[in-house]
C-alpha cells in the first residue's frame, strides 16, 4: 500500500515539476499525512522509523536553504513525503540513487550539450526512476 501511495506521488510530482517546474505542496502534504495515518492504523513504521523518514527531507530542506534554493524546497517536501510512506532508510537509499541519477544527467547536460551550469534540472522524476529501480531490484 505505501509503495503504491509513493509511487502515485512521486509520478504526479514528476509530471507536475517537468510540466511547471513547482511541486503542488497540498498533495504533498496529503501523502504525508496518508502516511503518517496508515503506520498508525496498521503499524508497518515505528515512530522513529517514520521521523527518521521526514528527517532526510529535512536535511535536504536545510540543503535548500544553504545553497538559496539551488535544490528546490518542493524537492524536499516530496522527500518528507516519501519518508512517511517508505521510513528513513528507504527514503535515504531512494535519495542517493536519485542523487546519483541526477548528476549523470548533469554531467551530460554539461558536457555533451555545453548547457549552462545554471541549467535548471527537475529532481522528481530522478525520484520516480530511483524508487522503480529500487522496488524493482530490491
Amino acid at each position: 500500500m505505501e509503495q503504491i501511495a509513493a509511487l502515485a506521488l512521486l509520478a504526479y510530482s514528476s509530471f507536475k515539476d517537468i510540466k511547471t517546474k513547482t511541486v503542488n505542496i497540498y498533495v504533498t502534504m496529503l501523502f504525508s499525512i496518508a502516511g503518517i495515518v496508515l503506520h498508525m492504523l496498521f503499524e508497518r513504521l515505528s515512530i522513529l522509523d517514520i521521523c527518521g523518514g521526514i528527517g532526510v527531507g529535512m536535511m535536504v530542506l536545510f540543503t535548500s536553504f544553504l545553497t538559496h534554493n539551488a535544490i528546490g524546497r518542493g524537492d524536499a517536501f516530496i522527500i518528507m513525503a516519501i519518508g512517511t510512506l517508505l521510513g528513513g532508510y528507504d527514503t535515504m537509499v531512494l535519495l542517493f540513487i536519485a542523487l546519483f541519477l541526477c548528476g549523470i544527467h548533469a554531467f551530460w547536460l554539461l558536457m555533451i550539450r555545453k548547457d549552462d551550469k545554471k541549467t535548471e534540472i527537475p529532481f522528481a522524476p530522478f525520484m520516480l526512476i530511483s524508487f522503480v529501480l529500487y522496488m524493482v531490484l530490491r
